[in-house]
């Protein structure tokens, strides 16, 4: 369950010795879960014809799919399978350029789009170099050769200000201490997914 509770309990665990969520461990188990939740429902309300990369499945062998833990600046090398990650890569190369959906794990398990269909994809897997990231979201538009790299984040501000204000920006001009690590996240993810297809736009 969610209570907005679980902050003061976790900020003050002397005053509240008897509570099991007191546990930093679980107070940010269930911040990356009320995260991953979000994502989804983002996922469906929006891109809603998406295709998850690996199914849900060979993500979690890669350090998690949660948005919390795939960031390639927190991405742990040691935990990867080389095989798994190239076929998540090939996954997400052959859907996003060939058409290919993939209706399994395996590359080799696909159905052909349209050519000029627009392409969407979850967790997509990028690689470049020695850098990997999982994207939130990838869109391929075969027309104009374009990529629209999507980050989704569980983030709240007053709506209201937000109309007249960029609630990213501070009132001297520079980006707020709160939002630096999502810029430092999608910048990243930006910089590999260029690396990796430096032919799209």
């Amino acid at each position: 369950t969610t209570c907005p509770r679980k902050l003061r309990y976790a900020a003050n665990p002397r005053l509240y010795p008897h509570r099991a969520d007191t546990d930093p461990s679980s107070l940010l188990s269930s911040l990356a879960d009320e995260g991953r939740k979000f994502e989804l429902y983002c996922r469906a309300r929006h891109y809603g014809n998406g295709v998850e990369i690996g199914g849900g499945g060979n993500s979690r062998l890669l350090g998690g799919s949660s948005s919390s833990s795939r960031s390639g600046l927190e991405f742990d090398a040691g935990n990867v399978n080389d095989a798994i990650v190239d076929e998540l890569v090939e996954q997400t190369r052959s859907v996003l350029f060939d058409g290919a959906i993939a209706t399994s794990t395996r590359t080799d398990s696909t159905t052909a789009t349209a050519a000029s269909a627009k392409r969407t994809i979850f967790e997509g897997a990028i690689r470049h170099k020695d850098y990997y990231v999982r994207a939130d979201v990838l869109q391929y538009d075969p027309d104009t050769n374009t990529i629209t790299l999507i980050e989704i984040k569980a983030k709240s501000w007053d709506s209201t200000k937000a109309a007249k204000d960029n609630p990213m920006v501070g009132k001297r001009g520079n980006i707020k201490s709160g939002f630096l690590p999502y810029i430092h996240d999608v910048a990243f993810q930006k910089m590999v997914l260029h690396g990796a297809y430096p032919q799209c736009h």
